[in-house]
């Protein structure tokens, strides 16, 4: 039944999602405003859940978007986070990464990219990886945080490393459009912003005998 309604929800909110790209209004169905306290309920217990959810509704917009281009659509299942292994509930990042290291027990530099929204999140993933992973940097954002630093067990972290992308624009993209979207015009495809660009990065130095972390310095190039 979880599973259903987690289905259901999904393929609403990509729908949705779709006819704004199309200018035209959306709304949930009769089933799915029938589930709205479920869902508070389950997002108060769970704040995680959320990413699972925007995970499956951008790899069903990829499917829609596929399938308007002709190219080939496979079935995909959608995420389940009712079952009793506690392993395969969110946040299931963490034992993601205990696994993926203990199949690298002999390799000395160890660098690791958190895809993540939240800055709170990237950091506790940091600490927890501290004296495990060589470097542990944050993407998303595509804002480049001054955090960059190496932290106590050695190793370099940054929450963001930036964006590569115009250097006057909102996340590369035409500032005027995102005014435009938060001021309530329908929904577009992005536009990128014009003129000169910018590059963001950071620079890990590394010590190849222990795997540790010597330095950090976050750059932004104009």
């Amino acid at each position: 039944e979880d599973a259903q309604k987690q289905e259901l929800v999904v393929r609403e909110i990509a729908t949705a999602a779709k006819m704004q790209e199309m200018g035209l209004p959306a709304k949930l169905s009769e089933e799915g405003m029938k589930n709205i306290e479920y869902w508070n309920r389950e997002l108060r217990e769970n704040p995680c859940l959320i990413d699972t959810i925007e995970k499956d509704v951008n790899s069903a917009l990829d499917m829609i978007h596929k399938a308007e281009r002709g190219e080939k659509v496979e079935k995909r299942e959608f995420n389940s986070q009712k079952n009793g292994n506690p392993k395969t509930l969110i946040p299931k990042h963490y034992y993601v990464a205990d696994e993926i290291l203990s199949s690298l027990k002999n390799t000395k530099l160890i660098l690791m990219d958190y895809h993540a929204e939240a800055t709170s999140e990237k950091a506790a993933m940091g600490y927890y990886m501290d004296g495990r992973v060589s470097a542990v940097w944050g993407t998303h954002t595509h804002v480049q945080t001054s955090d960059a630093g190496v932290l106590p067990k050695g190793t370099g972290y940054i929450t963001d490393l930036g964006m590569t992308g115009a250097a006057v624009s909102v996340l590369g993209i035409n500032p005027q459009q995102s005014i435009d979207k938060f001021l309530g015009a329908p929904p577009r495809r992005y536009e990128s912003a014009p003129g000169p660009g910018k590059m963001e990065c950071a620079v890990f130095t590394l010590d190849t005998e222990t795997g540790r972390c010597l330095n950090v310095e976050a750059l932004r190039i104009l």
